[in-house]
This record gives structure tokens, C-alpha cells and sequence, in this order.
């Protein structure tokens, strides 16, 4: 279905920018889940080369480090419910948090489930379209079918690693 074609080519962006943003010049190695001190050490990284932490991407394992994390689900420590109320934290440390499915990556699901980068996004890749996404309808009268062909051109390119944090945990 054009749903099903629509969310391979989401999924065939995600993993080219996920492999560019795996050339990250800085890199934090966790232990079994993330921590604060981990996020804080990869937002510093960042500060020393001059650059904003402003995206969080995370996998899904780091999520549940995350929301297991009691500075930002306890509301003493948080300030806040919004883990109790939404089951997410949106902002983190003032970074927008995205949650990347890992089964987008070039990398194993589980490997990359364990994965977060902090980027500038300002900063660290561009992307390059030479087409954008076209769909080419058809016919086949013949055989009684009717279907669509869909492309793309596009390309992404790190432009400073420094921008970009990559944190891997176990």
C-alpha cells in the first residue's frame, strides 16, 4: 500500500542519517543503561567545541532508561509529572527529545536500541535532495492492476562531527 511505500522511504532516510551521525566526533561508552552522567558528559562535548546540544534521538531501550531515571520521573527531583502524565519526557536538559525506531538502521535493532546521539542539528549533517520523493502512477490493464512507483534522490553528509555525540550503552 502507498502507507506501507510511504514509511520505507521514512525508514530508508532514518538509517542514512543515522549512519552519517554515526561518524560523531565525541563519544560516550555507558554502562547497561544510560545515565545523567552520561547525557551531561555528551552535552559538554558539544559546549567545548562551541556548539548548542539541541536534539536528543534515542532508541528505544534508552527511552526506558529514561523513563526509569528518577531525575526525570520523580517530580522532587524533576519538577514536573509530565513522565506520569505523557509516559515521555519532551525536553531534556533543553534538547527536544525523538524517539528513532531501530529497525530504520543499517545497524542490528538491538544495537541500535541502545543508541542516543545529542547534535546541533544546525550544525552537524545537511542533507542534499537531488528529487524529492515523486510518485509515478500506473496501469496494467492487462493483468488488472494498478500500483505506483515511488523514488527518491537524496544524500546526507556530516559537516562537523564535533556537533554530534554519539552514546552507546550495553
Amino acid at each position: 500500500s502507498m502507507r506501507t511505500a510511504a514509511t520505507e522511504m521514512a525508514e530508508n532516510e532514518t538509517a542514512q542519517i543515522l549512519a552519517t551521525l554515526d561518524g560523531a566526533a565525541n563519544t560516550v561508552v555507558g554502562g547497561a543503561s544510560l545515565t545523567v552522567a552520561n547525557l551531561t558528559r555528551g552535552i559538554q562535548y558539544l559546549g567545548d567545541n562551541d556548539f548548542k546540544p539541541r536534539v536528543l534521538l534515542i532508541g528505544p531501550e534508552v527511552l526506558n532508561d529514561i523513563q526509569t531515571l528518577s531525575a526525570f520521573s520523580d517530580a522532587s527531583q524533576y519538577g514536573g509529572a509530565d513522565m506520569q502524565k505523557n509516559g515521555f519526557v519532551g525536553r531534556i536538559f533543553g534538547m527536544d527529545v525523538y524517539e528513532i525506531t531501530p529497525n530504520a538502521s543499517t545497524l542490528a535493532a538491538a544495537t541500535q536500541s541502545r543508541r542516543a546521539y545529542i547534535l546541533d542539528p544546525s550544525q552537524a549533517f545537511c542533507v542534499v535532495e537531488k528529487r524529492p520523493v515523486s510518485v509515478e502512477e500506473y496501469d496494467d490493464a492487462t493483468n488488472d492492476l494498478q500500483g505506483a512507483v515511488i523514488t527518491q534522490r537524496i544524500g546526507f553528509s556530516l559537516i562537523r562531527s564535533a556537533a554530534v555525540c554519539l552514546i552507546t550503552t550495553t
